[in-house]
């Protein structure tokens, strides 16, 4: 199964998408802040990174913007609380695949990781 790497500084957020995510069977890898992100994007390389928006160190846009800068075609999903501040328009330059308001909809979720792994 794929890699999935997961940022988010909530620690609540981690867990239960690292559950979700593992009883799916996909091999989860955790980052609390986007520097981290982006040190284990590159020595562990996922197949898909799940990203919050707003975190101390590196923001999951200026994340997104780093990982696609090194592969353009490597599937990146935000998932933020801050529907009006981060409308899915705000990410259409970085080129992400979707964006996922919390709370995040499993069967939401499940679609996007369909559509992205088949």
């Amino acid at each position: 199964m794929p890699k999935i790497l997961v940022v988010d500084d909530c620690t609540e957020v981690l867990e239960v998408l690292n559950d979700f995510l593992s009883l799916r069977g996909y091999e989860v890898i955790l980052a609390r802040n986007g520097k981290i992100g982006l040190e284990k994007y590159r020595n562990e390389r996922p197949e898909l990174a799940i990203i919050d928006v707003e975190m101390p160190v590196m923001d999951g846009y200026q994340l997104s913007k780093e990982i696609k800068n090194d592969n353009p075609q490597f599937p990146i999903l935000i998932i933020t609380a801050m529907i009006k501040k981060y409308p899915k328009s705000y990410f259409s330059d970085v080129g992400v695949n979707n964006v996922l308001f919390k709370p995040i909809s499993f069967d939401t979720l499940n679609a996007e990781l369909d559509k992205i792994f088949t």
